[in-house]
Order: C-alpha cells, then sequence, then structure tokens
C-alpha cells in the first residue's frame, strides 16, 4: 500500500471538512494525531468542528494544544478568544485577542472582535479604541463603523452614534441591521419621524426582518394603537437580544375558555415586566380550571396572594402537570386589550402584612413625608441604561422642607447612597431588603415613592401607593407618548424628559411638585368598567 503523507492526509481531511462531511473529516484528523500528536492544523481543525457541535470544552481543549504548539500564530489565538467569549469567559477572549493582535497588529477582524469583547465586557473606552484601530486598517469595516456607533450609543453620546452609523451606512447602504439600529438611535434622541423611516428602509432591504418589525410595532403602542401593536409584539421571540421562547410539549393556551385545563404562565425578560402583566392572571383564572405560575426565585413571596394563581413555582424546579403554557406578555394580545380597557384595577400585589408591621416600627415617630428614592436600573442592560441618573442628579431635592427619604435602590448604584448630594436626608435601607417581598413592606409604609423606570415604579404602581416615575426622552412603549399619567397604574404620576440624558429639569419639576402639597395627591383607584 502506497505511503501517505500526513500532509495528503490534511488535503483530504479538509475537503471532506468543507464538504460538510464532519464525521469523515474528524476521523482523519485523529489519524494524524496519532501519527503526530502535536499536529497544530489538525487540531485547529478539530477544535472547529467540535465549536460548530456545540462542544465548546472540548474545543477549548483542543484549541489550546494547538495554540501551545504554535504560540506565534495569530489565527489560532483569534479562535481560541472565539471559544473563550462562547464560553463567557470574557477576560480569557480579550487576553486571547489581545495576544493575535500583538502578533498581527494589522488585523482588522481582530481588531473588532477585541472591541467586542472589550465591549461586553463593559470596557468602553478600550473598546472604541480597538473598534477605531480597525477601522484606521479598513476604512470600508462597516461592521466595525456599526459596533462603534454603538459603543457610543451605550455611553449616551447620540449624535456621534447617529453619525457612527450613518458612516456605517455609506459603506453598506443594504444592511437591514445597521438601518434598525440607526432608526432606534434616531428614536432614543426623540425623533420618531427619522426613526420609523429607517425602520421602513430596512424591511424595504429585508421585508420579513423581524427587529424592525417589532420596533414599528412597539411605536404604535406607544401611539396607543394596541390593535395594531400586540401582534408586532409576538416577534421578540425573533429579535436580538431576547430570550428564547419557552420550549414546552404542550401546546400555547389562545384564550379558549375550558373549564377542564391546567394553564401554566411564564414570566420572560424583566421583573418590572412580570409585576405588569400578572394583572392578567384573575383572567386566565376565569377561563380555566387551574392557573400555574413560573417564575424567578426572587418572585414568589411577592407574588404569593395574586388572585386566580393557584400555584407558583421557582424557575428551574420540577412543574406539576398542565395542559397549555402562555407567557405573560401575551396576554394583553390574546385579551384583545385596548387603550380605553386596560385592567388597571389595582391594588392587586399586596405586602405580607408581618413584613409590613416589622417595618412600621422602624418608621415610627417620622412624621414627616416619608419618600422612597430608586435612580438606577440593572447597569448590566445596555438597552436601558439611558433610564439610570447617579445620585448627584437628585441633589435639587435636598431643598424640600419636610421631608424625609429613604433609599429602596439595589445592586451597585445603592453605595452611592452612603455619600448623598449635600442636605439630601437619605436613609439608606438597602441593607434589609433582602426580596422585593421586603421593598413591598417598606413601600406600604411609604408616603409617596420617586423612581425612575424600573421594578419598584411597576411594584409601587401595582399596590395602589403614589408614585412619581421619572422618563428618559426614549420612554418604553408602556407609557405612552405624552402623558403624564399611567393607564396601567392609576397612582402614578410621570415626569418626562425633553432633551435626551438631560436629567435635570425632570428633578426640578419633581422638586418643586414635591413643595405643594396639592401636587401629592393622586386619582382613586377605579375599576376597569370606569
Amino acid at each position: 500500500m502506497a505511503h501517505v503523507s500526513t500532509e495528503q492526509m490534511m488535503q483530504t481531511a479538509t475537503s471532506l471538512h468543507q464538504a460538510g462531511r464532519f464525521a469523515d473529516a474528524v476521523e482523519i484528523y485523529r489519524g494524524i494525531l496519532s501519527i503526530q500528536p502535536n499536529h497544530a492544523e489538525a487540531l485547529y481543525r478539530l477544535a472547529a468542528i467540535a465549536a460548530q457541535s456545540a462542544q465548546i470544552s472540548s474545543a477549548l481543549d483542543l484549541m489550546q494544544r494547538a495554540v501551545a504548539v504554535s504560540p506565534e500564530n495569530p489565527i489560532y489565538h483569534r479562535t481560541l478568544g472565539d471559544l473563550w467569549k462562547q464560553a463567557g469567559r470574557l477576560d480569557s477572549a480579550i487576553a486571547s485577542y489581545r495576544r493575535a493582535v500583538q502578533i498581527k497588529p494589522d488585523d482588522a477582524e481582530t481588531c473588532n472582535k477585541l472591541g467586542m469583547a472589550l465591549d461586553d465586557a463593559e470596557e468602553l473606552d478600550q473598546a472604541i479604541a480597538s473598534y477605531q484601530r480597525a477601522i484606521e486598517l479598513v476604512p470600508a469595516y462597516a461592521a466595525a463603523r456599526n459596533n462603534l456607533a454603538s459603543v457610543w450609543r451605550t455611553k449616551g453620546e447620540l449624535d456621534k452614534a447617529i453619525a457612527g452609523y450613518q458612516q456605517a451606512l455609506n459603506h453598506d447602504p443594504q444592511s437591514a441591521i445597521i438601518h434598525n439600529t440607526l432608526g432606534r438611535t434616531w428614536e432614543m434622541a426623540g425623533h420618531a419621524d427619522k426613526a420609523l423611516a429607517c425602520y421602513r428602509r430596512a424591511l424595504e432591504i429585508n421585508p420579513k426582518y423581524a427587529n424592525s418589525l417589532y420596533n414599528i410595532g412597539l411605536m404604535r403602542l406607544a401611539a396607543g394603537d394596541f390593535a395594531g401593536g400586540w401582534d408586532a409584539l409576538e416577534l421578540r421571540w425573533q429579535t436580538t437580544g431576547f430570550e428564547s421562547r419557552p420550549a414546552f410539549a404542550q401546546p400555547m393556551w389562545t384564550g379558549a375558555e375550558r373549564a377542564d385545563i391546567t394553564v401554566l404562565l411564564t414570566t420572560e425578560q424583566g421583573l418590572g415586566d412580570t409585576i405588569h402583566f400578572i394583572r392578567y392572571a384573575p383572567m386566565v383564572a376565569q377561563r380555566c380550571r387551574r392557573v400555574l405560575l413560573d417564575c424567578p426565585a426572587k418572585l414568589v413571596q411577592l407574588l404569593k396572594g395574586i388572585d386566580g394563581i393557584a400555584e407558583i413555582i421557582p424557575r428551574g424546579t420540577a412543574l406539576p402537570p398542565f395542559d397549555v403554557h402562555c407567557p405573560l406578555m401575551s396576554l394583553p394580545r390574546i385579551f384583545g386589550t385596548t387603550l380605553q380597557a386596560i385592567p388597571n384595577r389595582v391594588p392587586y400585589v399586596h405586602a405580607d402584612p408581618i413584613r409590613s408591621v416589622l417595618w412600621s416600627e422602624r418608621f415610627a415617630g417620622e412624621n414627616r413625608l416619608k419618600i422612597g428614592l430608586v435612580w438606577a436600573g440593572n447597569i448590566k442592560n445596555k438597552q436601558g441604561r439611558h433610564r439610570s441618573m447617579p445620585l448627584s442628579a437628585l441633589a435639587p431635592l435636598a431643598g424640600v422642607p419636610g421631608v424625609a427619604f429613604y433609599s429602596l435602590q439595589l445592586g451597585p448604584p445603592a453605595m452611592q447612597a452612603q455619600t448623598p448630594p449635600a442636605g439630601l436626608d437619605l436613609v439608606d435601607l438597602s441593607a434589609d431588603l433582602h426580596d422585593l417581598a421586603d421593598t413591598a413592606a417598606v413601600i406600604a409604609n411609604l408616603d409617596l415613592v420617586i423612581s425612575i423606570d424600573t421594578v419598584v415604579a411597576h411594584l409601587a404602581g401595582a399596590m395602589a401607593k403614589p408614585v412619581w416615575t421619572l422618563l428618559s426622552l426614549a420612554a418604553d412603549w408602556r407609557w405612552l407618548l405624552d402623558r403624564s399619567d399611567s393607564p396601567w397604574y392609576p397612582t402614578m404620576r410621570l415626569f418626562r424628559q425633553t432633551s435626551p440624558s438631560d436629567w435635570s429639569a425632570v428633578v426640578r419639576q419633581v422638586a418643586t411638585a414635591l413643595e405643594s402639597p396639592a401636587q401629592l395627591k393622586h386619582p382613586e383607584t377605579r375599576n376597569p368598567e370606569t
């Protein structure tokens, strides 16, 4: 039998690999390694196939071996960076990309990938430098320009972001993705007409592009066109950045009224969304035998006692038998909710009586107006950063007499409560807020909650407590347009930005309203029929 060299074996395996015959290619690659255990290219190719099969751990092992054999190969380091990123190890991914750039500084693709990893790691200034390097190497690199613009948007520098997206489109005018992201940025800047034009242009390029169809749907919802918006909301499963649709063998519930079925409701997106849409649970209960709720463990105590829910199952634990399932945010469509018929009977969330009494003792003797404050949301949510502000932005509230402020802020921004603005009488409660049930017990003892658009605003509204919600210019669709009230929450008042990133005017309005006792009054709670 003629001798076959490892080079010939590699050629054959590579051809099979490119033809999609992975099993045959793997057999030959392994044969090569049995002859030459340190054959770097065979290790690299096997790693690629393992990655394509979602065997990330195996791919990482193979790729690390390839890098050890050939430490000066920039492609190997870049590929290892890709694998680390897939494994969620951003620190290792950044290190691998940086090593690849050190070996080959003129590789624009690696500079772009390094920028993306730095972006994900919140190293925004370094990400900007890496994207700019990629663009310097390849001025027509539309993807790098798009990524750079997205960082500017994250930082709130919308003019730079818009210019960056437009430059990206100069090099890739047929990119529906870039037209869509430019449209979203125009929305954040308060230019709905320009945003809509971008979304429509994206759909001219790709009529089935879910992101733009979804964004147009959200604009319709914000305008109060619920009939036209709920269908588009169902596209959320197909859009970038959303979790996957729940995978169950049981079918989706379509709203059918059957006395013999059990419906499993599932939560999605943020905690505020769950509190917002759990109001539909009693309506579901009227159409079936039993309602179950699958939700994050941190919400279980808070949502106990919601009318219509027979059992709450913490996410990740075994589910009892059920016949059909439905995500909470699909319920408005199922029930045909219109702007005039929003189910807004409050309260539908209640504080635990025992916890409330314990907190009332903490507040005993305080005769001033007791106000809870929340100034920042989830800092990991890049798309929602424009909703947040630093505590220092609330400095004008320090001059309001007869008020005691209490911090309901959680997460890293809660640290700011330790050094409040001068004159702001702020008590930090974060150490004693172990879950939202604790937060609810505090809210039950307050006179007012002032919050940015986050879960606490929804919680106070669902509890029928007076709540003033501070909204960014690009407010979420549920707050509608140009309104100072919310049809979802009768006790809520809205304070809106008039220019992007400018909280000063909003806070001044709040301070002025606090100085007038009449401003603290809120509408009486009402039934959906009234």
